[in-house]
């Protein structure tokens, strides 16, 4: 037997775990190795030590001078973790509520919202907003709760909210199209409205 392989036996031989036959080879082993035979006088001074050790008794106050030296060494974390989650949950808190309340505030028939003097040249008809041919729109158009039709020309940008954006082959749109209908496009939409209309203040 190995010492390498023994140690683990040597344990089971101390703990008194060994089958006879097992015993029998950790005892020949000892009996010709010095360096295990030293390994087991010295976990049994070990266990000798500790099993007439008396338990120590300590002071009343030891618990409550313990727990004044642990918070002065490692202060307590958890009384500020929520201070950095303020700002942000707030901010998270408005946004809900402004998106919310344009959610909320969305009429249920096609409006013609943008910043175009020429409004009245679009035609509306049940879920449809139309931009007839020949006509050229001047401006942003917003739209919502539609479908948009564009058989004219628009020289800015088209944005359907709850809609879609339906384009004709002599249609023409000189700006961005985009068509905001998912909850997360509505947030982002009006993030960054509120956002572009904030920076523009300053």
């Amino acid at each position: 037997m190995a010492c390498g392989e023994n140690d683990h036996d040597l344990h089971l031989f101390l703990d008194e775990e060994l089958d006879e036959t097992g015993r029998n080879q950790v005892r020949e082993h000892l009996a010709e190795c010095v360096d295990c035979r030293n390994h087991v006088r010295h976990i049994r001074t070990v266990e000798t030590a500790v099993s007439r050790a008396d338990w120590l008794e300590v002071s009343e106050d030891f618990t409550s001078r313990l727990m004044i030296r642990l918070e002065k060494d490692f202060p307590r974390r958890r009384l500020l973790s929520w201070r950095k989650y303020t700002i942000p949950a707030a901010v998270a808190v408005v946004l809900l509520g402004f998106v919310a309340g344009t959610w909320l505030s969305v009429p249920s028939q096609a409006v013609v919202l943008g910043k175009t003097t020429q409004a009245d040249s679009v035609v509306i008809k049940g879920g449809e907003v139309v931009i007839p041919r020949n006509t050229t729109i001047k401006g942003h158009l917003t739209v919502e709760n539609a479908i948009v039709r564009v058989y004219g020309r628009v020289n800015g940008d088209v944005t359907a909210l709850n809609g879609k954006i339906l384009m004709a082959s002599g249609g023409d749109i000189t700006g961005k199209k985009q068509e905001v209908n998912g909850a997360l496009q509505w947030i982002a939409y009006y993030a960054k409205r509120f956002w572009n209309a904030i920076v523009h203040l300053f």
